[in-house]
């Protein structure tokens, strides 16, 4: 038999053997599951602990816990785990509130609940191994530890992006409330596709697949991922749509110098420079994050926008949109995530390079299962791409019409591979060439009364931000050069914090504040303080300066671009009022 239950020789419990490995002490497995615990636990942390046996070990830690630990079990063995289960091992563990049981054939909630709980604890994490389950089940180890270093290192990567860009994010958006007030609303054009949808992604694969696509290039319609449209226009190839979202410096420079009028669809989150000057109409969506940023959206448009599931990547959203306007079949092309022959993009992107060991060290990279079999040079970021499109995969009605035609890269898995030349030839309409988009104009003109409403609600939110601001102030002066809080004090705070709390309840403040707030909350905290009262009321009053001094930064830096919006439309509504 593989698994054994056995009666132990010094204690009336028992232990469990499987394939000849002892997964507790034969003699007292409670007194070792007690200095197990004792060896392992550290106080407010997420624990993950690797293999259920009996329960000892889960046990014993559990028994150390605070409220703020909780201890996240994964069992690779089904038969392990009903063994423990079906003797009555499990009972007393299930009951318990911070203890969360899974097993490695729910391979989607191990993920998960890894995702969950580390965001949880901030990334605060103790993993541990119960005894002799790294030489039973090694592979599964291997597994649910690259899992938890991609998401650490994604976090790391939306850390670093929200340091970078916390400024421009909001910027961004309250220039692009304005620019983008009069584009086509994409729910205009649900379902109105009536070919297949290639997506090309800028991949180093991408210039193999060119020819084909030219030749073949009236048949189908054409969606460029972000920066990809310079690779098509080196090319001479011209897409039907180009979506794009970033708000980053880097991708203002690939349209900077892009001198066409094809039909641009885009996000609130686009580098304002690209709203205020590209050429072309104008398509708008929005992303999906939360329910007030799509209660903002619709407030100051004054209409219904349609969001899309935001990723890593324009090649994220480019497929949830191509998914909405068409029910034909969907491929991508240069998706390669990897760094194929050594290259970081295709030909014609602005960022395209050779990678060397020195950059293969700094982006950490790593080998992963590729297309064609065998391994590939790929990385964090790469990655994170690659579990949303296999996560969306999971949720979409449409995944059997989804095909990936990249021919090289990394595997998505779930996703159907097949040749682009295949592709092509299957699923080519028997109707002609027409393409009634190229045609459509995508006008969205906005009356005076409209603009009067969106003006406003810039100058309801430019009242709340100066609110805040005021009661920031006051919350600020009474907290300097303190080292302890007075009754006089608290009651002055709490004035002042309903004050704050009624400002911030305007949407637009929230989007500005979020995140800062996300920075403040992943700062570590100091737990030396526990039991000292005089300090830890001092540390307090710093860490309320800390916030007041982060939502006084995140308003100042955001006023000046909201009164310039709010000039442009009141000259646009004298424009208005003069016709």
């Amino acid at each position: 038999m593989d698994i054994q239950l056995i009666p132990c020789k010094r204690s009336d419990s028992q232990t469990l053997k499987y394939q000849n490995y002892f997964l507790h002490s034969v003699y007292n497995p409670e007194d070792e599951a007690k200095k197990f615990a004792e060896k392992n636990y550290q106080k407010g942390n997420l624990h993950i602990l690797y293999g259920i046996g009996l329960g000892y070990y889960a046990l014993e830690i559990s028994e150390l816990f605070s409220e703020k630990d909780h201890l996240l079990i994964v069992e690779p063995n089904e038969e392990i785990y009903q063994t423990a289960e079906q003797n009555g091992f499990l009972e007393i563990l299930k009951e318990k509130q911070n203890v969360t049981i899974c097993t490695f054939s729910e391979g989607d909630t191990v993920r998960n609940n890894l995702k969950i709980f580390l965001a949880k604890f901030k990334n605060k994490h103790k993993f541990i191994t119960s005894n002799n389950y790294s030489k039973l089940f090694p592979n599964e180890l291997d597994q649910i530890g690259e899992w938890i270093k991609e998401y650490l290192l994604t976090e790391i990567l939306n850390l670093n992006t929200v340091h970078l860009f916390a400024e421009s994010w909001q910027r961004n958006f309250i220039h692009n409330l304005y620019s983008l007030f009069e584009a086509y609303p994409i729910n205009n054009l649900h379902k109105s596709i009536k070919k297949p949808i290639i997506i090309a992604s800028g991949g180093p694969s991408l210039l193999k697949h060119l020819k084909l696509l030219e030749l073949k290039r009236s048949q189908f319609f054409l969606i460029a991922a972000g920066s990809t449209i310079n690779s098509l226009i080196k090319y001479n190839i011209q897409p039907d749509l180009i979506v794009s979202i970033d708000g980053g410096l880097p991708n203002y420079e690939h349209f900077e110098s892009l001198d066409v009028t094809i039909p641009l669809a885009c996000a609130f989150t686009l580098h304002e420079g690209i709203a205020k000057e590209y050429k072309g109409d104008k398509i708008v969506f929005h992303v999906t994050q939360d329910g007030v940023y799509e209660q903002l959206v619709h407030k100051f448009m004054d209409s219904e926008i349609a969001s899309f599931y935001t990723g890593p990547s324009v090649a994220n959203i480019s497929l949830n949109i191509a998914t909405y306007l068409t029910d034909f079949p969907i491929c991508l092309i240069g998706q390669d995530l990897s760094y194929t022959n050594n290259l970081t993009h295709a030909a014609g992107n602005l960022h395209s390079k050779t990678i060397n060991e020195e950059y293969k060290s700094k982006r950490k990279m790593m080998e992963r299962e590729g297309y064609h079999g065998g391994q590939v040079l790929t990385d964090a970021a790469f990655m994170s791409m690659k579990n949303w499109f296999e996560d969306f995969l999971k949720i979409s009605e449409d995944s059997d019409r989804i095909y990936n035609c990249t021919e090289g890269g990394v595997k998505i898995l779930g996703m159907n591979q097949m040749s682009f030349a295949q592709f092509l030839n299957e699923n080519a309409p028997s109707t002609g060439d027409e393409n009634e988009f190229a045609d459509k104009q995508f006008v969205n003109e906005k009356t005076l009364e409209q603009w009067r409403s969106f003006y406003s609600h810039l100058q309801e939110t430019l009242n709340n931000m100066e609110k805040a601001q005021y009661a920031v102030k006051q919350a600020k002066r009474k907290l300097e050069n303190r080292t302890s809080l007075t009754n006089n004090i608290l009651r002055t705070l709490e004035k002042q914090d309903k004050k704050l709390k009624n400002a911030m309840e305007d949407n637009f403040l929230h989007l500005v504040l979020n995140p800062y707030l996300y920075m403040l909350h992943y700062e570590k905290e100091d737990e030396t303080l526990e039991g000292k009262e005089n300090e830890k009321e001092k540390a307090m009053i710093e860490k309320s300066l800390k916030l007041y001094n982060t939502i006084n930064k995140a308003v100042d830096s955001i006023f000046p671009d909201v009164k310039m919006i709010i000039e442009k439309t009141k000259k646009k509504i004298d424009l208005l009022e003069k016709e």
